[in-house]
């Protein structure tokens, strides 16, 4: 390298003539001393100089220099600046992608200093070498080198064992939603290189950040994804940004998209207990759901059938007013339904008249408290409906 410090080895005759002195080595016009390695081979370390090359004489008395020279070339420092994948996992073979300064064609790689391995140069500042399989997990030293003894750069790589998923919570994804997924398996290492793969059946590899919980959990955010023709996705996990996934992955199946298209009734007493049905698009009823009162929830039945896919639900007790309601799949599927209105229980304190024929007909008045709404009256058992259209309110607290 430019900068010197290569230690240089030069075979010639009768270099072991001289008594007493140390041979010396003239790069150019720089004198440098050296050692006597052999009978025939002197060492000098070369000193800095410009690109290029440069004529090499050697001297036994520090006066004399040989007739005969040899050419040494100075080429540009090497700098190592970083290294992708940043890790790799055990037994595998892997291409490791060099960024530096001063990469040349003819350099050559080592993994903690066994043996070189001819790199691939994309340019002067990126190359590509080969790194066989490493048995173990561990930190690796990569360097490089032009002529093989004299190595630049020092990165780190480290060694894993390979990530493993074994299961995934949601159990799936519902149509064009995105998800936060539970990956639960084994050698999950926290890196910036940590994340989830998505596609397979001829989907392409779609790749997302992944969030380190312990060596055995991480999630991920998944993208959004139409129904494929399969009704799954594969998803993979990945210690390295998706260069190597775990060997096997987990399917997920993709959920239609649902939306809620009546709800009756709209409105219920404070102190709970109206049934409500919520009638929807359609729904993957293996699944137990909740239906969610604003921030309340409670258990619902999914009922399919007959052109019917309804949710029931009975309302829990809650003060007045009108909150959100959402339907919430055990497994995280959640559509919005509407509002629903929480009002006081009626209750009557008169009727007029008491009886009436037998045939029906008859007007009645009721009289009571928050009868305000009332569009249903009911008569003894079974219950006797009479439609809305026939109830009318003669004042605040009458009908």
């Amino acid at each position: 390298p430019a900068d010197g410090g290569a230690m240089v080895s030069i075979k010639g005759k009768n270099f072991g003539h001289s008594v007493g002195t140390l041979p010396t080595c003239r790069f150019g016009g720089t004198v440098v001393s050296g050692i006597r390695a052999l009978e025939n081979l002197i060492q000098c370390r070369s000193p800095p100089n410009q690109l290029g090359r440069q004529l090499v004489h050697v001297s036994l008395n520090g006066k004399d220099f040989t007739a005969e020279s040899t050419w040494f070339a100075y080429r540009p420092v090497i700098k190592l600046l970083r290294l992708t994948p940043s890790n790799v996992p055990a037994k595998v073979g892997a291409e490791i992608t060099l960024f530096g300064e001063g990469l040349q064609p003819g350099i050559m790689c080592s993994f903690d200093g066994s043996g070189h391995i001819s790199a691939m140069v994309m340019s002067s500042t990126q190359m590509v070498c080969k790194m066989p399989p490493r048995g173990i997990a561990g930190l690796v030293t990569v360097t490089v080198t032009m002529n093989g003894t004299d190595h630049s750069g020092g990165l780190f790589l480290r060694v894993l064992n390979r990530a493993v998923i074994n299961s995934v919570s949601p159990l799936f994804i519902p149509e064009g939603t995105s998800v936060q997924l539970v990956a639960h398996g084994t050698h999950f290492f926290p890196s910036n290189s940590l994340s989830c793969q998505f596609g397979g059946h001829g989907m392409a590899i779609t790749s997302v950040p992944g969030h380190w919980l312990s060596d055995t959990r991480l999630t991920c955010h998944t993208p959004k994804f139409a129904v494929p023709t399969n009704g799954d996705v594969t998803v993979w996990v990945s210690n390295n940004g998706g260069v190597h996934r775990s060997p096997q992955g987990i399917r997920i199946p993709i959920s239609p998209k649902v939306s809620a298209i009546s709800i009756s009734p709209i409105s219920g007493n404070t102190d709970g207990g109206t049934v409500i049905r919520v009638k929807v698009s359609r729904w993957d009823f293996s699944f137990r759901c909740k239906c969610y009162f604003g921030t309340g929830a409670v258990s619902a039945v999914a009922m399919e059938g007959q052109g019917n896919n309804e949710v029931i639900c009975v309302s829990p007790s809650h003060p007045l007013g009108t909150v959100p309601l959402r339907l919430v799949a055990e497994e995280g599927n959640s559509i919005a339904v509407g509002n629903f209105t929480f009002v006081p229980r009626p209750s009557i304190q008169s009727i007029q008249p008491s009886f009436g024929h037998t045939v029906g007909g008859t007007p009645i008045t009721l009289r009571g408290d928050n009868l305000s709404g009332i569009t249903l009256c009911r008569f003894s058992a079974p219950p006797i409906g009479v439609a809305a259209a026939s109830v009318r309110f003669t004042e605040a607290e009458a009908l």
